[in-house]
């Protein structure tokens, strides 16, 4: 084993790396001193010393990615350089062998067959894999799937890159692509690889006979059919996409279990007892063997469409009943990840940093403004922080927020009062929104609208998050919004999070107030709002002791220093 390298057979620690660096005497001292201060100050933002921190590249890959700068405390310079000196660290201490950012000379051939890449992003996405192959002596003749499989394995487990699956899929795609479109491209085809976990099969995989069974139970969800004893309360989009998938799932897991496709002729062959437990075995397995929310509605949408479609005989229902119990998670309201990330607004700073963060990056993208599409995003992303900030509203309905049918003024001009007015059908549990934007949120609206969303529109229409093809599609703009929030405050949270921040701010004020809360996220039931928020007050409760505590130890110090 060379000097300064590790063993591969046990993982060692950051405490291991900085040994490994401090005899490296073929550095300089500087550099030596400067590798082993990046992996000390990782250790401190672990809370941990070297010696407990293992210098594990995946570990490491995934405790980095909660970092932001505002987390460490540097400037997004010093934050990036921070991260290159950590990984430099590794590869110096023969942890990792791969880095993000390769600076190894490329070999001859690699740099004249990039040269003959004109789009950017496909040259960028060679270019790594060009430099790994050039530090192995390996030339773009000798470029096979085993070889590039070797590529991809060590990028996943050697290296710090921030998306290794992506990085290795991109190379493959871009590789291909210059096979397809460059003359003289070596014409080795490579596999891409797929790293998406589908399980659900599609509805043409299933006999016409379930196909038709599904599409005619979708419609009766509608409500179109007043007339239809058996027209419930009207689904809307979002529901019956939703129930398509868990159709879906549960007649894939039935397939997954062994059941021919084409044996499953209509919904009655999912809900049969046994096909039922079957195929909610196999998703069981799948979840680790955890009674889940998401496990628990297919069971009971199995109950619902026995009941309710295919009108199952009453032992049949019975049973299925007595299989949705048993796989009830026992527990309602809110999932303990987001009873955690809650916990981050506990602290006031993080609540300030939130608040003042639409007006940070309109301030900033007007301060750069160039004409670009990144300025108008952040200022997109800006709007729609602040509309969540005022009005939470779940992902689905704010992306799709129409000028024209959502927003109302009272007249023309600055003086008027704005309104977001979302009707009943616009909403999943059909409860109708209504409230006056603060001017902080119509600010932003207006300066939006006139002067950045143009540059984002490609579809006439007045969305007020356009997209390619209407409006921006609801799992974007959550990433966008997440990503965004994460990347200037440093905080954790998901678009859905802004439902819950409401009430647990408002209790943490006003503990009790379950119907402020109730009003303010339209839930039909105030159990609803309890189930969901009722831990809250504990929190309350224990603040309120410690005040007693505080008392009391106040009162003893008095009587002390009397004495």
């Amino acid at each position: 084993m060379p000097t300064g390298s590790l063993s591969p057979i046990s993982i060692p620690t950051c405490a291991d790396v900085i040994q490994q660096i401090g005899i490296r005497t073929d550095l300089p001292l500087r550099r030596r001193q400067d590798l082993s201060s990046a992996v000390r100050r990782f250790c401190r933002l672990q809370n941990s010393p070297p010696h407990d921190v293992r210098a594990d590249p995946v570990a490491l890959r995934h405790q980095l990615a909660q970092m932001s700068p505002i987390i460490t405390g540097l400037s997004p310079g010093g934050f990036r350089n921070f991260r290159s000196l950590l990984g430099k660290a590794l590869i110096v201490a023969g942890v990792t062998s791969v880095p993000r950012r390769s600076r190894t000379p490329l070999a001859l051939e690699w740099r004249q067959l990039l040269e003959r890449i004109a789009d950017r992003r496909q040259r960028y996405s060679l270019s790594h894999l060009a430099r790994y192959c050039s530090a192995r002596d390996r030339l773009p003749a000798d470029i096979d799937d085993d070889l590039v499989a070797g590529y991809g394995r060590d990028l996943v487990s050697k290296s710090l890159l921030e998306r290794p699956k992506q990085a290795y899929r991109n190379a493959c795609l871009a590789w291909n692509m210059a096979v397809a479109t460059i003359a003289g491209w070596p014409q080795q085809r490579l596999a891409v690889p797929n790293h998406r976990r589908i399980y659900a099969r599609s509805l043409s995989a299933f006999p016409e006979s379930f196909q038709s069974d599904v599409e005619n139970y979708l419609v009766h969800l509608t409500g179109d059919d007043l007339l239809d004893e058996m027209a419930a309360r009207p689904a809307s989009l979002d529901t019956l996409k939703g129930r398509r998938k868990q159709i879906l799932a549960v007649a894939s897991a039935l397939v997954e279990a062994g059941r021919d496709p084409q044996s499953i002729c209509s919904l009655a062959g999912l809900v049969e007892p046994e096909a039922a437990k079957a195929a909610l075995t196999i998703i069981w397995n799948r979840l680790g063997r955890r009674k889940t929310g998401y496990l628990h509605n297919l069971a009971l949408l199995l109950v619902n469409i026995s009941r309710h479609w295919v009108k199952a005989d009453s032992g049949d229902l019975q049973r299925l009943r007595a299989l949705r119990r048993r796989l009830n998670p026992g527990k309602t309201g809110m999932t303990e990840p987001n009873r955690r990330k809650l916990l981050q607004f506990a602290d006031r700073d993080n609540v300030a940093a939130l608040l003042r963060l639409p007006r940070q990056l309109v301030t900033e993208a007007v301060r750069r403004d160039r004409g670009r599409a990144a300025e108008a995003v952040a200022v997109q992303s800006a709007l729609a922080i602040a509309i969540e900030l005022a009005a939470p509203l779940r992902i689905h309905t704010l992306a799709r927020l129409n000028l024209d049918q959502h927003i109302v003024r009272s007249r023309p001009g600055p003086r008027g009062i704005v309104h977001l007015a979302i009707p009943a059908c616009d909403v999943k549990n059909r409860v109708p929104l209504e409230l006056a934007l603060p001017p902080r949120v119509v600010e932003i609206l207006d300066l939006y609208w006139q002067r950045f969303r143009q540059r984002l529109v490609s579809h006439p229409g007045n969305w007020v998050f356009p997209g390619r093809n209407g409006h921006k599609d609801s799992a974007g703009l959550s990433t966008q919004i997440s990503q965004t929030i994460h990347k200037i405050t440093g905080l954790r949270m998901h678009t859905h999070l802004f439902r819950h921040l409401a009430g647990f701010l408002i209790l943490s004020r006003n503990p009790g107030e379950f119907e402020t809360v109730r009003l303010l996220l339209g839930h039909r039931s105030s159990e609803t709002t309890s189930g969901f928020y009722c831990g809250m007050q504990q929190a309350a409760a224990f603040r309120r002791y410690d005040d007693v505590i505080s008392e009391y130890l106040a009162a003893e110090e008095n009587n002390y220093a009397e004495e």
